[in-house]
């Protein structure tokens, strides 16, 4: 997470003529065309959103709900099942829980 000086640079991105310039380009990529087709990649802290177009172009991005953070807040429970189902023998079973709760209250 960012600070308030991260955020005034980003300010001045949006201000400055180059930026306003490659947004302007970025902004081109998008109107009017068709979009044939999304895919989606592990980019190690994130998944990675490849957007391609009926002429063939495509463009990368990242959406906050797809970063890691985001996943784990939300997806906390689905993400842990599938670690389980990479490390079956790191499920934690009813005895070792129980073992575990009665060391934790001691």
């Amino acid at each position: 997470m960012g600070d308030y000086s991260d955020s005034r640079d980003v300010d001045r991105f949006l201000r400055c003529e180059a930026g306003v310039k490659r947004l302007d380009e970025i902004r081109a990529m998008f109107i009017g065309k068709e979009v044939s087709g999304a895919e989606f990649s592990n980019d190690v802290d994130a998944v990675l959103v490849t957007i391609t177009f009926a002429t063939g172009e495509s463009v990368e991005c990242f959406l906050p709900e797809l970063m890691l953070d985001a996943l784990k807040e939300t997806f906390r429970a689905e993400i842990q099942e599938e670690y389980y189902r990479d490390y079956p023998e790191r499920r934690p079973t009813k005895e070792r829980s129980e073992d575990e709760r009665e060391t934790n209250e001691s």
